[in-house]
């Protein structure tokens, strides 16, 4: 393939992702699929997983592999770490560590793919990604999706970033008074489902008859 024919193909969309939880992955499938849908010829998506992936630091893909266990076998161990690396002290410690050691692999999948822009779809890389596009020359283009409903990891909201798509509104002002972004950087459109989880009864009574079996209000 020529250099012109490379150029005239599609531009990637870096996803950087991790299976350290369904959500995660989940989010990158389904953006995955929105931009195949309406971008076909345009768009491609690329995920990097420089946590858990194959271009893993073995430790750090070690650690990161033990986060569904650990969940699962000792809630409140989970617990404990998420509000230690939750206070700023020891959460400029882990994203000094992680900036050191998964830098390499977003920094790699940059320079193979050129993307248009990246998606930090993990609270654990939107700093190490904007560490790679740096602040010297233009870069891509970095948006943040927050998949947290409910208490989100501090480690999600970085300055640098463009966007911050959040799934609430109280998220989107949380990150306004952690990380001053500017109000409008940040948007509220809700957490990336995929195509076969989207179709649903239409009709109200439909819908409150299916909550209703949920046990829903």
């Amino acid at each position: 393939m020529t250099a012109s024919a490379e150029l005239a193909g599609p531009r990637v969309i870096l996803l950087l992702t991790a299976d350290t939880g369904g959500g995660h992955r989940a989010a990158a499938e389904a953006i995955r699929q929105a931009v195949h849908c309406r971008y076909p010829d345009e768009l491609a998506t690329v995920t990097c997983d420089p946590l858990t992936g194959a271009e893993a630091n073995r430790i750090v893909g070690w650690v990161c592999r033990r986060y569904g266990p650990l969940v699962r076998a000792a809630p409140w161990l989970w617990s404990v770490l998420f509000h230690a690396t939750n206070a700023r002290p020891l959460r400029r410690v882990l994203q000094c560590l992680l900036r050191h050691f998964v830098s390499g692999p977003i920094a790699a999948a940059v320079a193979r793919h050129q993307p248009l822009a990246m998606v930090a779809l993990h609270p654990l890389l939107a700093a190490s990604a904007a560490a790679v596009r740096g602040g010297g020359t233009p870069g891509p283009a970095l948006t943040t999706v927050v998949t947290d409903l409910g208490t989100a990891h501090r480690s999600w909201w970085q300055l640098a970033v463009d966007r911050v798509v959040t799934p609430t509104a109280e998220l989107s002002r949380e990150g306004r008074r952690l990380a001053g972004t500017a109000p409008d950087r940040c948007d509220v459109i809700g957490i990336p489902v995929r195509a076969e989880f989207r179709p649903g009864p239409a009709d109200p009574a439909a819908k409150a008859a299916l909550r209703g079996s949920l046990g829903l209000d």
